[in-house]
C-alpha cells in the first residue's frame, strides 16, 4: 500500500489562452524504491505519463493499478494524481499540456473516455518526446510552434496505436484507413511495408488489408499503384518530360513495364493519352 504522501507542488501548473500549449516535459529514470506522488487535486492542465521500462502503480478509489511498460496514463485537469514507481528501476516520459483547444483534440482523437492505453514501445512515440524535450531545453527561434506540431502529432499516434479491433464501426474504420492514405500520399515512391503499417495502427496484417480493401475497394499494393500512376497522367498532361523520365519519376524502374501497365489501367499507352489530353 502507498504511505502517507504530502500534496506535491507544481512551478509549471498553469492554464493557457494559447489553442494548444507544452506546460513541461521530460523523461526521468528511478533507481530503488522510487518516490510516491501525490496531487490530491491534480493539475489545471493535462497529464501524460509513459512507461518505457519497469512499473508504475497507480493509486486510484483506494485501488491499485499497474502501468507496464508500453502503457501510457493520460490524466485530465483536476483528476486526483497518485503514482509510486516500482523497484529496482524505472523510466518513463512525462508531459503536461494545456490550452483552449486540448479538449476539443482529445475528444477528436478519441483519447476521452479511456485514461490507460496500451501503445507498446513505439519508435515514433519516443522520438517525439525526444523532440519535444530537446526543443524545450534549448528553446531555439519559433520553439513552441514546432512542439506545438509535434504534440499533435504525438498525440495523434497514440490515439492510431490504442484503437483496437474488436467492434470497429464504419467511421473509425475510415478514419483508420484514411491516415494510411495519407501516409501513401506523402510518400508515393517510398516502399509500403504494409506489416509496419499495420501495426502503427494496432491492426494485424490480414486485418488492415481487409479494412483496406472494404472502405477504397482496392488492396494496399494496388492502391499505391494507383496514386503512382494518377502522379504519371498529371505530368503527361503538365509537363514535357518523356516517358522515360515520367515513368521513373513515378517509381517505375522499367519505362516498358509502365507503359504496360498504365495501357491496361487507363485503355491506351502513355503516349496516346498524352496525344488526347493536347488536342482538348
Amino acid at each position: 500500500m502507498f504511505e502517507k504522501t504530502k500534496d506535491f507542488h507544481d512551478k509549471t501548473n498553469f492554464k493557457s489562452t494559447k489553442y494548444l500549449n507544452i506546460n513541461s516535459c521530460g523523461k526521468q529514470t528511478h533507481n530503488g524504491n522510487g518516490y510516491p506522488l501525490l496531487r490530491s487535486k491534480g493539475r489545471v492542465d493535462y497529464h501524460l505519463l509513459y512507461v518505457t521500462q519497469g512499473e508504475c502503480v497507480l493509486l486510484e478509489n483506494d485501488n491499485e493499478t499497474i502501468l507496464t511498460q508500453g502503457e501510457v496514463k493520460i490524466y485530465k485537469p483536476y483528476e486526483r494524481q497518485h503514482y509510486r514507481f516500482s523497484p529496482p528501476f524505472t523510466q518513463s516520459y512525462w508531459l503536461h499540456f494545456a490550452g483552449i483547444g486540448a479538449e476539443e483534440i482529445m475528444k477528436r482523437l478519441n483519447l476521452w473516455t479511456k485514461s490507460i492505453y496500451n501503445i507498446g514501445m513505439n519508435e515514433n512515440i519516443i522520438r517525439l518526446f525526444d523532440d519535444i524535450i530537446r526543443e524545450t531545453t534549448l528553446k531555439e527561434h519559433c520553439y513552441q510552434s514546432i512542439c506545438e506540431g509535434k504534440l499533435l502529432e504525438l498525440l495523434g499516434y497514440i490515439s492510431r496505436i490504442a484503437v483496437s479491433e474488436p467492434g470497429i464501426n464504419s467511421s473509425d474504420k475510415s478514419g483508420l484507413i484514411y491516415s494510411a492514405i495519407e501516409q501513401m500520399r506523402e510518400e508515393p515512391l517510398k516502399k509500403s511495408d504494409t506489416a509496419k503499417m499495420a501495426a502503427m495502427l494496432g491492426l494485424s496484417r490480414g486485418r488492415f488489408e481487409h479494412l483496406f480493401k472494404e472502405v477504397t475497394g482496392l488492396p494496399p499494393h494496388k492502391y499505391k499503384t494507383k496514386l503512382r500512376l494518377d502522379k504519371s497522367r498529371y505530368l503527361l498532361k503538365n509537363t514535357q518530360l518523356n516517358i522515360s523520365e515520367i515513368a521513373f519519376m513515378t517509381g517505375f524502374s522499367d519505362p516498358l513495364y509502365f507503359s504496360r501497365i498504365f495501357k491496361k489501367t487507363f485503355g491506351c499507352p502513355p503516349t496516346k493519352y498524352r496525344e488526347s489530353k493536347e488536342r482538348i
